[in-house]
Parts: C-alpha cells; sequence; structure tokens
C-alpha cells in the first residue's frame, strides 16, 4: 500500500462517523470474519447506523471473503437486488 493511502485511512478512521442513517438506498455490507484491513466490528457498526442495511460475514473468511464464497456472494447480491427495498 502507498504511504499516502495509509496516512488517509488512518485521518478517515480517526475522523467522527458521518450520520449514516441518511442513506435511504437498500445497502449490502459483505465482509470476512478475520478481515485484517478493515475489522468486522466495523461492518457491524456500519450496518447498525444504516437502516435496513443487509450485512453479510463470511465465516473463515479475511478481506477476500466475497472470492472465498462466490457462490453465496453471488446469490445474495441477486437476493439484494430483487428486493423492492
Amino acid at each position: 500500500m502507498h504511504r499516502r493511502q495509509i496516512t488517509t485511512i488512518r485521518g478517515w478512521g480517526r475522523a467522527e462517523p458521518q450520520d449514516l442513517s441518511r442513506i435511504g438506498a437498500p445497502t449490502l455490507i459483505a465482509n470476512g470474519d478475520h478481515d485484517r484491513m478493515i475489522p468486522t466490528e466495523l461492518s457491524h457498526d456500519m450496518h447498525a447506523r444504516i437502516p435496513g442495511s443487509t450485512l453479510i460475514i463470511s465465516p473463515g473468511a479475511g478481506h477476500g471473503g466475497v472470492f472465498q464464497y462466490g457462490d453465496e456472494f453471488v446469490d445474495a447480491v441477486r437476493a439484494h437486488l430483487d428486493t423492492d427495498s
């Protein structure tokens, strides 16, 4: 990762949380339960702050959970896109 990217990510991580309750679009959040790049608890936090969002946590998966569980993820995305929300 580039030094500027790390600096930006650290700054963003220290910033005041944004008000995600205003998001009205259907939102799908996916993560692995062992993600070292984006801690799983942040996905849970985002899910709690976005009304009506859907959360998928892939067991035994890291940052590439959507690839490790590709078939299941594709099914979840299709179901998410088919909702009338």
